[in-house]
């Protein structure tokens, strides 16, 4: 994983189809997209496992189900 502070996890449509019921109280509502804030993410296999920026939970979210994914040492600077 980069050096960088923050993360934003975005994901397709599929993965928006099958998880958003399940994911929904972890979801934000960017300027462009929908998107997960996390501060860790490794990928594990086919996973991406994302630690969640506020709840400190560990999400293992399978890797064909992510758009894409930023970091950067400010939240605001990602845009997503």
């Amino acid at each position: 994983m980069p050096t960088k502070q923050h993360c934003q996890v975005v994901l397709n449509n599929e993965g928006m189809k099958e998880m958003e019921f399940t994911l929904q109280p972890f979801f934000e509502k960017g300027a462009r997209d929908t998107y997960i804030s996390a501060k860790k993410l490794d990928q594990i296999g086919s996973f991406l496992v994302i630690t969640t920026e506020k709840q400190d939970i560990d999400l293992w979210i399978p890797v064909h189900y992510v758009r894409c994914a930023g970091f950067s040492e400010l939240q605001d600077n990602l845009g997503f």
